[in-house]
């Protein structure tokens, strides 16, 4: 994104520049380039593109000097243009300090040529030090990728600089936006769907044929003539079922073949996310004072760009998880008789229509008598009841929100969101956690998710007069009821699932639904009724009130703002006949306050009615690649973000949008900046809105303005890092 978001700004700043050597500058362009360029370099020191960020400052400067006269000389020119093709070169560059990046050195070190600040200049590479996660930017998967490289821009007669675009390349090569990609995978979904209908009419059809068969029988003896007409409608029917079926047959081949070149498309190798991390592991540990190795296995295994950047905050959390509670310090990994480095070792295979990922470190374990106490401690349960805990159900309280063993806070851990963030983020995707330890030798998570989010495997069922759906991945086993009788557990009814015992939770009773009137089945093959046993990363839970069970590839939509606050809802399925299966969310069947990993929810109705209403921040930034790594950190741990590009957009949010609990803005925006956005605000009646400014701007003096017109709080976006950020907004959102 960031990739071709600099291709666009890089080609107005050549055109804008041109027009402003022609004598043809319109009214404000001066404003416009320097604005361009100064997003620019926010959005490359962010991101820690320290060689780009320190071109576009020293472009700055100059056009600082030459755009007030209105003219430049010609040596001046051509060192702005060599700028814009250096800008150019470090964008398409793989190492973020331009080391290959020709005449970048000369360029900086020219007379008369400025620093930039340090921290753009220095900006961090590591993908632990902003707000994450940022994979490395994936160009379109459209061969030979080319978002790198900017439009054709008119040069004036004897300007250096080479061809922005070789016309082989602008002939064979088009850019096409992730946003496209995704409109034609919702497409793609739509046919499945169509085709799903025109099966069921296919088989309303057959059913037809052979009732109007049983009737022409019937007639024939009775009735010769009435018979004769009839077998010429039976006709007609039997032909149009034959064509049906055909068409069918072929819209569904058309479908699949459209289907496989729509994911060929969107697949990506886990490279492009992992590319980042060796430093930012060897960053990390560098300053938590241990040494650590970062190993990859399987890296080249493709799946989905969105999987891909779904998986981005779960591995993120890992990483840093492994790093700074998993491997020890020098010192004690020599007392131990291990090796002064500590080894992370992330592997990635695929399993069916999955991809499996695990990460492995070689550090102390987890101590499980101590994540018991702790469990206790912080009221996940008492004592009583923690000590019949097998050491697996110890192992996921370690999922709770809020659970930490960590007493301190810091930058890196101890508020207890890591793991429970991780189990959100894979069972939003359909996927599962696994977490195992040895004290003393090592600890591995696994995480199991769909290949693609085109398609989800889900198992389909009925509760009463409602349809529901849970993720494949997640359901152990479809058992017969009869086979595991209810007995009574610690917390309530629950069965016996091999050594030890599952609460059962009636569907019936936590989603409320009555009793559906009779009707023949949607779901061909169904099955009487069954428990379901779901695992997710808290527990194993058995669910009872349930038929018509049938396993089916499907595509999910949103829920829209009907269920916004309902946790346990997480999606939508559309079904043949018209009508919906909601999809329930595992980790929520178990997750109440102080529930136990071996107990049910205490209430049946407590998954449901639970409705924490979550904080809503506003976030008002003319980078869009800023704004999303803003919205991301926050949505991270359940913040709902809003977005506006410039100040006028984000005043327009505020009066629409209803409750807004924190307002986010930049400073240097178009139409109407962060200064006056922050003056208007505070000029409003009602309710004093919190605001908080992320700006690139790091001089004191601006930070005194900003607080003078009613800032609460100012960061540059150079020192952002996600614990950073987190720290300073979490006081504003309760």
């Amino acid at each position: 994104m960031f990739r071709a978001l600099g291709s666009e700004r890089l080609t107005r700043l050549n055109l804008g520049w041109i027009q402003f050597e022609q004598g043809d500058a319109e009214p404000g362009l001066s404003a416009e380039l320097l604005r361009e360029l100064h997003t620019l370099k926010g959005e490359a020191g962010l991101l820690g593109y320290s060689a780009l960020a320190s071109i576009c400052h020293q472009l700055e400067e100059l056009l600082r000097t030459v755009l007030p006269q209105g003219s430049c000389d010609p040596q001046t020119g051509d060192r702005i243009l060599q700028g814009f093709d250096l800008i150019s070169a470090a964008m398409a560059s793989e190492d973020p300090s331009g080391s290959d990046v020709a005449g970048l050195q000369a360029f900086l070190a020219a007379p008369g040529a400025s620093v930039a600040p340090g921290p753009v200049a220095n900006a961090p590479t590591s993908a632990l030090t902003v707000p994450p996660p940022v994979p490395p930017p994936v160009p379109p998967p459209v061969p030979p990728p080319v978002p790198t490289v900017p439009a054709p821009t008119p040069r004036p007669a004897g300007s250096p600089g080479p061809s922005r675009l070789p016309p082989a390349l602008a002939e064979t090569s088009l850019r096409v936006t992730a946003a496209r990609l995704d409109h034609m995978r919702e497409l793609v979904g739509e046919l499945m769907l169509t085709r799903a209908r025109l099966d069921l009419s296919a088989s309303e059809f057959r059913r037809a044929r052979k009732s109007a068969l049983a009737y022409q029988e019937e007639i024939r003896g009775k009735d010769p003539e009435a018979g004769r007409l009839f077998g010429t409608l039976l006709q007609t029917i039997t032909g149009i079922e034959s064509r049906l079926r055909d068409d069918r047959h072929r819209m569904a081949n058309l479908i699949t073949e459209l289907d496989g070149v729509v994911r060929e498309l969107r697949m990506v190798p886990l490279s492009t996310l992992l590319a980042s991390y060796p430093v930012a592991v060897h960053s990390l540990a560098r300053e938590l004072g241990r040494e650590v190795r970062l190993e990859f296995e399987g890296d080249a295994v493709e799946v989905d760009r969105a999987v891909l950047d779904r998986l981005a905050d779960p591995l993120l959390h890992l990483i840093r998880n492994a790093v700074d509670h998993g491997i020890e310090p020098p010192d004690a990994r020599l007392r131990a008789g291990k090796r002064r480095e500590g080894t992370i070792r992330l592997r990635a295979q695929l399993r069916g229509q999955g991809l499996e990922v695990e990460i492995r470190d070689d550090g102390a374990g987890i101590d499980v008598a101590a994540v018991r106490a702790r469990a206790v401690e912080l009221g996940f349960c008492d004592a009583a009841t923690a000590s019949t805990l097998s050491e697996e159900q110890v192992l996921r309280t370690l999922f709770q929100s809020g659970m930490s063993t960590r007493r301190e806070v810091t930058q890196i851990s101890g508020r207890g969101i890591g793991l429970d963030v991780v189990l959100r983020a894979v069972e939003k995707m359909g996927g599962t956690v696994t977490l195992r330890s040895v004290l003393g030798r090592e600890t591995s998570l696994q995480l199991l998710v769909p290949l693609t989010s085109a398609l989800a495997s889900m198992i389909l069922f009925e509760v009463g007069a409602g349809r529901y759906a849970l993720p494949a991945a997640s359901v152990v086993e479809l058992a017969e009821s009869a086979a595991y009788p209810e007995q009574s557990g610690i917390d309530g009814p629950a069965i016996r699932y091999g050594d030890m015992l599952v609460p059962l939770l009636s569907l019936t009773d936590l989603l409320d639904e009555p009793p559906g009137p009779p009707r023949p089945a949607v779901i061909d093959g169904g099955s009487s009724e069954r428990l379901m046993l779901v695992r997710s990363g808290r527990g194993l839970v058995a669910l009872s009130g349930s038929d018509q069970h049938v396993q089916r590839e499907v595509v999910q939509k949103g829920v829209g703002r009907g269920f916004v606050h309902n946790r346990l809802i997480t999606a939508a399925v559309p079904l043949e006949d018209g009508t919906l299966s909601l999809v329930l969310s595992p980790g929520e069947l178990l997750a109440s306050p102080r529930v136990t990993p071996n107990r049910a929810v205490a209430s049946p109705t407590d998954a449901v009615t639970r409705a924490r209403v979550a904080p809503t921040v506003l976030v008002v930034d003319d980078s869009p690649v800023v704004r999303d790594l803003l919205a991301e950190s926050l949505r991270a741990h359940g913040v709902k973000v809003l977005e506006a590009g410039d100040g006028e957009e984000g005043l327009v949010r505020l009066s629409e949008a209803g409750e807004i609990t924190l307002l986010v803005t930049d400073i240097d925006m178009p139409k109407l900046d962060g200064i006056g956005l922050v003056k208007r605000v505070r000029a409003r009646p009602g309710r004093r809105l919190p605001v908080v400014i992320v700006s690139m701007r790091a001089s004191a003096e601006e930070q005194r303005r900003a607080i003078e017109v009613g800032a609460d709080a100012y960061m540059v976006k150079t020192d952002l890092s996600h614990a950073g950020l987190w720290t300073l907004l979490a006081r504003f959102l309760g």
